[in-house]
């Protein structure tokens, strides 16, 4: 099997870094073009979870949501840099809605041969209770994922 596309989960973590670094080194080896996504809430789940004091009484959801998904994709761009800096062809997309679910639902789309996530060792009780996202991708993805250590 030739690996020709990669999806890649970049949130701005260390473990998000780290996996972007190795698909900088892999990526030209396997001659595979590069899909990073983002996965972004919708601005109206992040208002809820914001203190009424927060929040303008009249609130243009749309004009949020646009200047959100406009920050979100310039700091996709910064977070690709190593990958520009390799030369590996790549593009870039922020998705509204959870990690796993974009993940999942991009890496089917563009038909990938392999999902790229890094992974930071919190533990506690969160993980314990809920899993975490790459665990929740070794099941959920049609193709394989390589989990990336932080360093």
């Amino acid at each position: 099997m030739s690996t020709r596309r990669i999806v890649i989960g970049l949130d701005g973590s260390l473990g998000a870094a780290a996996a972007v670094q190795w698909c900088a080194a892999t990526a030209p080896a396997l001659d595979a073009d590069v899909v990073a996504v983002n996965a972004l809430k919708p601005a109206a789940s992040i208002l809820a979870a914001s203190s009424p004091a927060e929040i303008p009484a009249i609130v243009d959801d749309s004009a949020i949501e646009a200047s959100i998904h406009e920050e979100m994709a310039s700091e996709l761009e910064e977070w690709c840099k190593p990958l520009r800096d390799a030369g590996v062809s790549y593009r870039s997309h922020v998705v509204d809605g959870g990690v796993i679910d974009a993940l999942v639902i991009v890496a089917r789309e563009v038909v990938a041969d392999l999902v790229v996530v890094g992974h930071e060792k919190h533990g506690g009780i969160k993980e314990k209770l809920l899993g975490s996202v790459p665990n929740h991708l070794l099941h959920d993805c049609a193709c394989p994922v390589v989990v990336v250590p932080a360093s």
